[in-house]
């Protein structure tokens, strides 16, 4: 990985939001990361991790999973250790899905 090699080590991505109001339907936040190989940067993803899994290495990790945005602090947290992935990656795309109620929009960072 080593275009990744920018300084960056460890990186956390947290997300927190405002729990819907009494009486309406909960909306939920996802963090999502996908990994792709150098030979493939631009085709299918090796492996995803998102809610309820890790990497299999366990470089990613999904620490925190709320469905609600109720609680302390933050409500999502994913922990990606670029410097321990393996150098056949050449990215790591994160994005966020947004669920609320019946519909489902995704974001991308």
């Amino acid at each position: 990985m080593s275009s990744f090699k920018k300084g960056l080590r460890k990186v956390e991505v947290a997300l927190k939001w405002d729990p819907s109001p009494i009486g309406a339907p909960s909306h939920d936040l996802d963090i999502i990361a996908a990994t792709y190989t150098s030979d493939a940067p631009g085709g299918p993803p090796s492996y995803v991790v998102h809610f309820d899994s890790r990497s299999p290495d366990g470089t990613i990790t999904l620490n925190r999973d709320s469905t609600t945005g109720q609680g302390f602090g933050f409500d999502e947290v994913m922990t990606l250790e670029l410097e321990r992935l393996s150098p056949s990656y050449a990215r790591v795309l994160v994005g966020i899905a947004i669920q609320q109620g019946e519909r489902a929009t995704v974001f991308g960072a």
